[in-house]
Protein backbone atom coordinates (compact mmCIF):
# COMPACT_ATOMS: atom_id res chain seq x y z
CA UNK A 1 0.00 0.00 0.00
CA UNK A 2 1.39 3.35 -0.95
CA UNK A 3 1.94 6.13 1.54
CA UNK A 4 -0.68 8.27 -0.23
CA UNK A 5 -3.26 5.44 -0.08
CA UNK A 6 -2.54 4.85 3.62
CA UNK A 7 -2.88 8.56 4.31
CA UNK A 8 -6.19 8.67 2.42
CA UNK A 9 -7.59 5.75 4.42
CA UNK A 10 -6.57 7.38 7.71
CA UNK A 11 -8.15 10.68 6.65
CA UNK A 12 -11.38 8.91 5.63
CA UNK A 13 -11.53 7.16 9.00
CA UNK A 14 -10.82 10.35 10.95
CA UNK A 15 -13.38 12.26 8.90
CA UNK A 16 -16.05 9.61 9.41
CA UNK A 17 -15.39 9.50 13.17
CA UNK A 18 -15.73 13.28 13.46
CA UNK A 19 -18.92 13.34 11.41
CA UNK A 20 -20.42 10.54 13.49
CA UNK A 21 -19.66 12.42 16.72
CA UNK A 22 -21.06 15.62 15.26
CA UNK A 23 -24.31 14.04 14.12
CA UNK A 24 -24.82 12.60 17.59
CA UNK A 25 -23.99 15.88 19.33
CA UNK A 26 -26.15 17.97 17.03
CA UNK A 27 -29.07 15.54 17.41
CA UNK A 28 -29.12 16.66 21.05
CA UNK A 29 -29.65 20.21 19.76
CA UNK A 30 -33.01 19.14 18.29
CA UNK A 31 -34.13 18.07 21.75
CA UNK A 32 -32.83 21.32 23.25
CA UNK A 33 -34.52 23.43 20.55
CA UNK A 34 -37.80 21.57 21.03
CA UNK A 35 -37.60 22.21 24.76
CA UNK A 36 -36.99 25.92 24.14
CA UNK A 37 -40.01 26.07 21.84
CA UNK A 38 -42.24 24.33 24.38
CA UNK A 39 -41.09 26.37 27.37
CA UNK A 40 -40.71 29.67 25.53
CA UNK A 41 -37.40 30.09 27.32
CA UNK A 42 -33.96 30.31 25.78
CA UNK A 43 -30.94 29.82 28.03
CA UNK A 44 -28.36 30.72 25.41
CA UNK A 45 -27.35 33.76 23.44
CA UNK A 46 -28.69 33.57 19.88
CA UNK A 47 -25.48 35.06 18.49
CA UNK A 48 -23.48 32.33 20.24
CA UNK A 49 -25.76 29.61 18.87
CA UNK A 50 -25.18 30.93 15.36
CA UNK A 51 -21.40 30.60 15.74
CA UNK A 52 -20.52 27.48 13.81
CA UNK A 53 -16.88 27.42 14.83
CA UNK A 54 -17.33 27.11 18.60
CA UNK A 55 -18.83 23.63 19.05
CA UNK A 56 -16.58 20.57 18.82
CA UNK A 57 -17.39 19.95 15.16
CA UNK A 58 -16.89 23.60 14.26
CA UNK A 59 -13.52 23.67 15.97
CA UNK A 60 -12.52 20.54 14.07
CA UNK A 61 -13.88 21.78 10.72
CA UNK A 62 -12.22 25.16 10.91
CA UNK A 63 -9.03 23.94 12.52
CA UNK A 64 -8.81 20.74 10.54
CA UNK A 65 -5.56 19.62 9.05
CA UNK A 66 -7.46 17.69 6.41
CA UNK A 67 -6.91 19.45 3.10
CA UNK A 68 -10.35 20.08 1.60
CA UNK A 69 -9.26 18.73 -1.79
CA UNK A 70 -8.81 15.24 -0.30
CA UNK A 71 -12.49 14.83 0.49
CA UNK A 72 -15.17 16.71 -1.44
CA UNK A 73 -17.65 16.03 1.38
CA UNK A 74 -15.55 18.19 3.70
CA UNK A 75 -16.74 21.42 2.06
CA UNK A 76 -20.32 20.14 1.91
CA UNK A 77 -20.30 19.23 5.61
CA UNK A 78 -18.84 22.62 6.51
CA UNK A 79 -21.67 24.37 4.66
CA UNK A 80 -24.35 22.12 6.15
CA UNK A 81 -22.94 22.69 9.61
CA UNK A 82 -23.05 26.47 9.15
CA UNK A 83 -26.64 26.22 7.91
CA UNK A 84 -27.56 24.12 10.95
CA UNK A 85 -26.32 26.80 13.34
CA UNK A 86 -28.03 29.57 11.35
CA UNK A 87 -31.35 27.70 11.44
CA UNK A 88 -30.98 27.04 15.17
CA UNK A 89 -30.43 30.76 15.69
CA UNK A 90 -33.55 31.60 13.67
CA UNK A 91 -35.61 29.14 15.71
CA UNK A 92 -34.41 30.74 18.93
CA UNK A 93 -35.25 34.22 17.62
CA UNK A 94 -38.78 33.01 16.93
CA UNK A 95 -39.01 31.55 20.43
CA UNK A 96 -37.85 34.82 21.96
CA UNK A 97 -40.39 36.72 19.86
CA UNK A 98 -43.17 34.46 21.17
CA UNK A 99 -43.76 32.95 17.73
CA UNK A 100 -44.16 29.36 18.86
CA UNK A 101 -46.11 28.21 15.79
CA UNK A 102 -43.44 29.52 13.43
CA UNK A 103 -40.68 27.97 15.54
CA UNK A 104 -42.58 24.66 15.51
CA UNK A 105 -42.96 24.92 11.72
CA UNK A 106 -39.24 25.44 11.34
CA UNK A 107 -38.66 22.29 13.37
CA UNK A 108 -41.21 20.33 11.31
CA UNK A 109 -40.23 17.82 8.67
CA UNK A 110 -40.36 20.45 5.93
CA UNK A 111 -38.79 23.16 8.10
CA UNK A 112 -35.47 24.81 7.34
CA UNK A 113 -33.58 23.08 10.17
CA UNK A 114 -34.70 19.64 9.08
CA UNK A 115 -33.84 20.28 5.44
CA UNK A 116 -30.33 21.13 6.62
CA UNK A 117 -30.24 18.03 8.82
CA UNK A 118 -31.53 15.90 5.94
CA UNK A 119 -28.69 17.10 3.70
CA UNK A 120 -26.34 16.31 6.57
CA UNK A 121 -27.59 12.73 6.75
CA UNK A 122 -27.27 12.29 2.98
CA UNK A 123 -23.69 13.59 3.07
CA UNK A 124 -22.74 11.48 6.07
CA UNK A 125 -20.65 8.37 5.59
CA UNK A 126 -22.71 5.43 4.37
CA UNK A 127 -22.06 3.41 7.54
CA UNK A 128 -23.68 6.19 9.60
CA UNK A 129 -26.80 6.34 7.43
CA UNK A 130 -27.58 2.63 7.75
Amino acid sequence: MTSQRTSSILLDSAFEDEITKAIDAHAAWKVWLSSAIESGKVDADVADVRKNNVCALGKWLYGSTIPAHLDPNYIIVREIHANFHECAGRILELVLAGKKAQADAMMALDGARNRAASRDRRSAPASRRA
